[in-house]
């Protein structure tokens, strides 16, 4: 099952660490590692209503999460929703605990108006991988990456 809950929620479900550090492994930009999670930046932003979080459970088990924000582009004058973090256990990424979290995240955005989802996946992550195959979903643009640091 699928469940919205504050960030605040998520942060203390059992096993939340666990699979934010499993997340941390498999995306990390290694000249921006360790990731370091700004929790009361997360907490702000999704009281201020920026950011949505979704959670996937078997049973009581959390076993993934999507953090996605909805916000206006002043370049089309729409709201662009977009993930900012999107992860699932590899032990269930069969069962389609990820494309329910992806359904759920595209209703919301629906809901708050945004006239598009765009999805950030690693280069050559499995999560690529099943994006270029969800119908509905292409690629669209590429991210370039330079360490100011």
């Amino acid at each position: 099952s699928v469940r919205q809950l504050s960030y605040r929620e998520l942060n203390s479900l059992p096993g939340f660490q666990t699979i934010a550090d499993e997340y941390a492994l498999e995306s990390s930009i290694p000249e921006m590692a360790p990731a370091t999670e700004d929790l009361p930046l997360y907490i702000r932003l999704n009281d201020a209503g920026l950011l949505r979080v979704l959670a996937a459970f078997d049973d009581e088990t959390l076993i993934g999460y999507m953090c996605f924000t909805v916000s206006p582009s002043p370049h089309y004058s729409k709201k662009i929703a977009s993930t900012e973090s999107f992860f699932v256990k590899p032990d269930y990424r069969k069962t389609g605990a990820g494309l329910s979290l992806l359904k759920m995240a595209e209703l919301i955005a629906t809901e708050l108006g945004a006239a598009c989802f765009l999805v950030t996946a690693p280069t050559g992550s499995k999560l690529c991988d099943v994006m270029e195959k969800i119908k509905g979903y292409r690629e669209t643009n590429r991210v370039f990456f330079r360490s100011l640091l």
